[in-house]
């Protein structure tokens, strides 16, 4: 393989910067027309949110569990009934799923 043929194929690997160009340009911008659509897929797939509790889910690479274990402290703490899941646990299995503060 040529030099050439081996940065053409790494280039080949990535999305081509007028694409990128294009989808920063739109960012903020929502497409009016896709929503009723998506709505529709959902409602096919789950129950009403009406019916839903209120659930948070917190997602990233560092700090989840610490920041689910403050939010789980502060809703109870303002009479809020709380449930809690995380993985891994540190000492015991019990103690990934808390139903107000208290391992299962």
């Amino acid at each position: 393989m040529s030099y050439h043929e081996a940065i053409d194929l790494l280039n080949s690997l990535q999305t081509p910067a007028s694409l990128l160009k294009k989808i920063r340009s739109s960012r903020g911008s929502i497409n009016e027309s896709s929503i009723p659509e998506m709505r529709s897929h959902v409602s096919k797939c789950l129950p009403p949110t009406e019916s839903w509790p209120p659930i948070l889910h917190i997602a990233g690479t560092k700090g989840k569990g610490s920041t689910a274990a403050f939010l789980e402290s502060i809703l109870r703490q303002k009479g809020y009934k709380t449930g809690l899941y995380t993985s891994p646990h540190l000492v015991s299995v019990r103690e990934r799923i808390r139903l107000q503060s208290r391992p299962i």
